[in-house]
């Protein structure tokens, strides 16, 4: 595992998160493993929601669907259809204060 993700992670969880993001961002840059980079844009698309922050959210979301299958990344995939299930059902509810 990358060891700005690992720090991120731990951030994270200290809820430092100005911090996390810019070591995300850092470590999306610097992975040329394409497993590791879908887990971080999991990580960052996760973070993206919490921080009420929907349409990046949405964009990571939807590069993790575009750039895995069914077979690879499961959690991910899973992760990212979630999220954009959330955001699509908001906005057919027209709930506009959610994004």
């Amino acid at each position: 595992m990358n060891v700005k993700f690992r720090k991120v992670l731990f951030m994270l969880d200290n809820r430092q998160f100005e911090k996390a993001e810019i070591l995300l961002k850092q470590a999306l840059e610097e992975t040329e493993n394409i497993y590791e980079r879908i887990q971080i844009m999991s990580c960052y698309a996760e973070f993206l929601t919490e921080m009420e922050r929907f349409d990046e959210a949405y964009e990571k979301a939807i590069y993790i669907l575009e750039n895995t299958d069914e077979y690879d990344n499961d959690y991910e995939r899973k992760i990212a259809r979630n999220i954009i299930d959330r955001i699509d059902l908001e906005r057919e509810n027209g709930n506009n204060g959610f994004i």
